[in-house]
């Protein structure tokens, strides 16, 4: 038997055990290796749109002329910012309200 070519069955079942072990750890690597840019992504999505919000609320907040605000009064989880565009014809009035609701502007 010295001379003997290919596997024993027992041989080709502890080998396709061991690829299996190694399959199955490196599968949900691989899946979550998969899964990073699209976390990045949306990430990167709320960032830039918190950025677009804050540069449209500071703008606003600096037009404003007066506001429903009360000096010394309890936080509020919205404000309205009224100004008078005077450069129009006819002096155009802007309103601007902004609300939070749990974590929604």
């Amino acid at each position: 038997m010295k001379n003997q070519l290919g596997m024993t069955l027992l041989e080709l079942l502890i080998a396709t055990a061991i690829m299996a072990l190694v399959a199955g750890g490196v599968g949900p690597a691989i899946s979550q290796f998969a899964s990073v840019p699209s976390i990045i992504s949306n990430g990167l999505t709320v960032r830039q749109d918190a950025r677009i919000a804050i540069h449209w609320v500071g703008i606003d907040a600096q037009m404003a002329q007066t506001t429903d605000l009360v000096d010394g009064g309890p936080p509020v989880s919205g404000v309205t910012l009224l100004w008078t565009d005077q450069y129009a014809e006819g002096a155009v009035d802007h309103t601007s309200s902004y609300s939070l609701t749990g974590k929604v502007l």
